[in-house]
C-alpha cells in the first residue's frame, strides 16, 4: 500500500535485456571464455558463432548452428550486431561485402593489413576497434578536463594483454590513438621490440612480443608508449603531464593532482567487485556494445584510420632498421 491508502500500481518486469541484441561472434577456440563473458555482462542472445577451425566445438558449446563462413551466416542469419575477435579465415577481398551485409560490426583486431589498406569503411556499415580507450569513461572525463590542465608537455601510455585478448598490433594501434588524440601527430618515433621470437616482423600482424616507442612532436612534447601481448592480465593506463599538473587514469579510476600535490580531480568508474566479476576486456567490449546498439547513441567521431596506420608502419620499419622513422613522410611516399 502507498501511504495514501491507495495500491500500488502493478509492478511489470522490464524486457529482456537481450530484446534487439542478437549477436554473431567470429572467433578461435581460444575466444570461448571471453564469449562467455561477454554474454554475461552484456546480457545478449547469442544467435551465431562462427570460426575457422573450431566451428563445430563453438556452436555446440553455444547452442548454436555451426559456421565456418561468416558471409554465408551474415547473410543467413538475422542479428543485430557482428563480433569479430579474429580475422583469421576472412579472405581480405570478401571482408566488404561482409562489413556491409553485418551492418554495426565490432572487431578485436585492426581489419586494415597495411597502409594500402587505409581507406575509409565500407559505405552504409558502423565498423569500430574495440576496446577503444578513446570510447573509455576516462577518456571522456578527461576530455572534459582538458581546456583546465593547459598545454601537455608529456605523455606516458602503457597497455598489456595475452594474445587471446588481442594482438600486438591491436595494442599498438590502440596507445598510438590515444597519444595522438593528446598530444597531436607523431613527427618521429624511434621504436624497440624484444619477445619469445628474433624474426623481423614484415607485416603488422607478424608484431609480437613488447614494443616501445618514443615519440617526438612538432610542438614542446614528448611521449613514450609500451605495449605487449604477453603480458598476462589486461591492463592500460595513460599518465598526462600538463602545464597545471598531472593526470593517471586506467579503465578504473582517474586522478588529476596539481604541481604541488594537491587532488584536483578524482573518479573512480567501478566498485573492486565489479572488476572481480569478469575480465576487463569483456566489461569494456560490453560497455561498446551497449553504445553501439543504444538507439539514443551520439555520433561517434570517425577513427583516425590513416594516420594511426602510418605511426604502426612507422614503428614497425624503426624496429627492423633501428632508425627514427617519420610518419608523415611515409604517408607521402604511399600517396605519390
Amino acid at each position: 500500500m502507498t501511504v495514501d491508502g491507495r495500491p500500488e500500481p502493478e509492478q511489470t518486469s522490464p524486457p529482456a535485456r537481450a530484446a534487439g541484441r542478437r549477436l554473431i561472434f567470429w572467433c578461435e577456440a581460444g575466444h570461448g571464455d571471453l564469449v562467455e563473458e561477454i554474454r554475461s555482462v552484456a546480457g545478449v542472445e547469442i544467435v551465431g558463432v562462427g570460426s575457422p577451425a573450431a566451428a563445430a566445438d563453438l556452436a555446440t558449446r553455444f547452442g548454436v548452428e555451426k559456421s565456418d563462413d561468416l558471409r554465408q551466416a551474415v547473410f543467413a542469419v538475422p542479428h543485430d550486431l557482428l563480433v569479430l575477435l579474429t580475422l583469421r579465415g576472412l579472405v581480405r577481398d570478401e571482408r566488404r561485402a561482409i562489413f556491409e551485409r553485418a551492418g554495426a560490426t565490432l572487431t578485436l583486431e585492426p581489419i586494415a593489413d597495411d597502409i594500402s589498406d587505409s581507406a575509409a569503411p565500407p559505405q552504409g556499415s558502423s565498423l569500430w576497434l574495440v576496446p577503444a580507450m578513446r570510447h573509455g569513461r576516462a577518456m571522456r572525463l578527461l576530455d572534459d578536463l582538458r581546456e583546465n590542465l593547459g598545454a601537455i608537455r608529456s605523455v606516458n601510455v602503457m597497455m598489456r594483454c595475452r594474445a587471446s585478448r588481442g594482438s600486438l598490433y591491436s595494442r599498438l594501434t590502440d596507445a598510438v590513438d590515444a597519444v595522438e588524440r593528446l598530444c597531436g601527430p607523431i613527427e618521429l618515433l624511434d621504436a624497440a621490440m624484444s619477445g619469445p621470437t628474433t624474426n623481423q616482423p614484415e607485416s603488422l600482424r607478424d608484431l609480437h612480443g613488447h614494443i616501445t616507442v618514443n615519440a617526438r612532436f612538432a610542438q614542446n612534447c614528448c611521449a613514450g608508449i609500451h605495449v605487449s601481448d604477453c603480458g598476462g592480465t589486461w591492463a592500460r593506463g595513460v599518465t598526462v603531464l600538463a602545464e597545471r599538473g598531472c593526470v593517471r587514469m586506467t579503465d578504473h579510476d582517474l586522478e588529476w593532482v596539481d604541481p604541488d600535490g594537491k587532488v584536483v580531480e578524482q573518479a573512480t568508474f567501478e566498485p573492486h567487485e565489479v572488476r572481480a566479476a569478469a575480465s576487463s576486456p569483456a566489461r569494456l567490449i560490453a560497455e561498446e556494445i551497449d553504445a553501439i546498439l543504444d538507439p539514443r547513441r551520439p555520433t561517434r567521431e570517425p577513427y583516425p584510420l590513416a594516420s594511426t596506420l602510418a605511426v604502426c608502419e612507422a614503428a614497425r620499419l624503426s624496429i627492423r632498421t633501428g632508425q627514427g622513422e617519420s610518419p608523415r613522410k611515409l604517408m607521402q611516399l604511399i600517396r605519390t
